[in-house]
């Protein structure tokens, strides 16, 4: 088992890749763990590579992993694993009352698909199947979240948990696996209760901000999450009267940003939202089987794509207000999409490309491209100028800042991968072939950077 990409990236990376390797073929799985939490992540935790490919499932759990905490997980993961192995335990939603695993409970909570997916998508990243070792683990592996209790054995729905442990793991999850094992839905009511309170017509009318519930009484749909000035406005969840359900974000009562719709059919969507609609970048998911993964706008497939039937035909190429049109690279999709009209209502990274094709020179001091962009576009401000360039810099790791790059993958594909600044500082189009193959990836403290491979 090699990446295919092995050869060309430096010595440190090959080594770190071998050492996880040499491991799982040595143990079958390994252990990984936050240091304590910091930046984005919020809480420490530990989770397993690996162990799916002999058990079916990866192990989660949010942990103290500092001075011995990572010893103490790791001991309770691989005794599960041992007894899984050993053919006297097997991997499903339970209480966990073992004292050759732990001398205190365990929950055990087996995750749907879909709250499989957005977990992984935030913590255990290298579960992902675009994750940096996610052949290290099967494509159809379980995620089976742990939650340990305090030191009196009190798991964390108990109103008497004692110190950090009610919210060391994500309060929703432990909602869900007091519900499953227990039958109690208390906490789920206690949260309900505490952060969203029910939100009325006059509510709204009055510029309501906060979190709350919002049913419309006419269409039955049903909006949790947060609001602003009375809108839906932030982290929230949609549901329609057929329990189709939309979990992202929201703007002025629309999806906007990132968001993940599910239809009770299996149809599913996760990626890029603009007013409402499909728009940027996503994967679109149907229930027989067939995917289209790409670039949308105005709902469609628009941009660079992948179409995969259900009988396994794949279709790559460009695709224009949802029809194939045929193959072609980024730079000719760019090429064709500035070529358009530019208005007011373009976007500024769109207005970017654009002017820098018909610059009529390969590379330009971004001090100067910026003071043209100004003059053109009026209404454009200096520092949104300033950040659109920046996030389209392939190799400068301010571009990581942003939410447009603020998640590992290998770039090259994405629309936002379009400049390069070279080493007398002046930048110009990117060019795989000439510039090397980048990545945005997370270093050992955790924080997002960029770096050839």
């Amino acid at each position: 088992m090699t990446h295919p990409r092995y050869n060309d990236w430096p010595d440190d990376i090959k080594d770190y890749y071998d050492k996880i390797r040499n491991n799982i073929k040595k143990h079958g799985h390994v252990i990984q763990g936050t240091v304590d939490g910091k930046d984005a992540l919020e809480r420490p935790f530990a989770y397993t590579i690996g162990a799916s490919f002999k058990t079916g499932a990866e192990l989660l759990c949010f942990f103290p992993i500092k001075g011995k905490g990572l010893s103490i997980i790791t001991g309770i993961i691989n005794r599960i694993l041992d007894a899984v192995k050993e053919g006297n335990f097997t991997l499903s939603s339970q209480i966990i009352n073992d004292n050759h695993i732990y001398n205190l409970p365990i929950a055990m909570l087996v995750l749907e698909e879909e709250i499989k997916q957005d977990v992984e998508s935030v913590w255990p990243r290298q579960l992902e199947r675009d994750g940096f070792l996610a052949e290290f683990s099967t494509n159809d592996h379980k995620l089976i979240l742990l939650i340990c209790t305090d030191k009196n054995g009190n798991f964390p729905w108990d109103e008497k948990c004692e110190s950090y442990w009610p919210q060391l793991c994500p309060p929703p999850f432990v909602a869900m696996a007091q519900e499953q094992l227990t039958g109690d839905d208390s906490l789920l009511c206690r949260l309900e209760e505490n952060s969203f309170k029910e939100i009325n017509v006059k509510m709204l009318d009055d510029g309501y901000t906060g979190k709350g519930t919002y049913t419309d009484l006419d269409s039955a749909c049903k909006y949790v999450g947060e609001f602003k000035n009375g809108t839906f406005n932030g982290q929230g969840i949609f549901t329609l009267p057929d329990g189709s359900k939309y979990v992202g974000e929201f703007k002025d009562d629309k999806q906007n940003g990132q968001g993940t719709l599910t239809f009770i059919d299996g149809e599913n969507y996760v990626g890029e939202w603009k007013d409402g609609v499909r728009c940027g970048q996503g994967t679109w998911t149907w229930p027989d089987g067939s995917k289209y993964i790409g670039e949308f706008k105005d709902g469609l497939f628009h941009g660079q794509g992948t179409f995969t039937s259900a009988d396994g035909e794949v279709i790559k190429g460009l695709f224009e207000n949802g029809k194939y049109i045929g193959e072609d690279s980024r730079e000719d999709i760019v090429e064709k999409e500035s070529s358009n009209k530019i208005t007011e209502d373009t976007s500024i990274w769109e207005i970017i490309q654009h002017e820098f094709i018909h610059l009529g020179k390969e590379s330009v001091v971004k001090k100067d491209f910026s003071e043209m962009i100004l003059k053109k576009y009026p209404h454009i401000k200096k520092g949104t100028l300033s950040a659109q360039i920046a996030i389209q810099v392939i190799n400068k790791r301010s571009r990581t800042n942003y939410n447009q790059c603020g998640k590992e993958r290998v770039c090259g594909d994405n629309k936002f991968d379009f400049l390069f600044e070279q080493e007398d500082k002046t930048l110009c189009k990117y060019d795989k072939d000439k510039h090397g193959i980048w990545e945005i990836y997370k270093r050992d403290d955790g924080k997002l950077d960029v770096r050839i491979i």
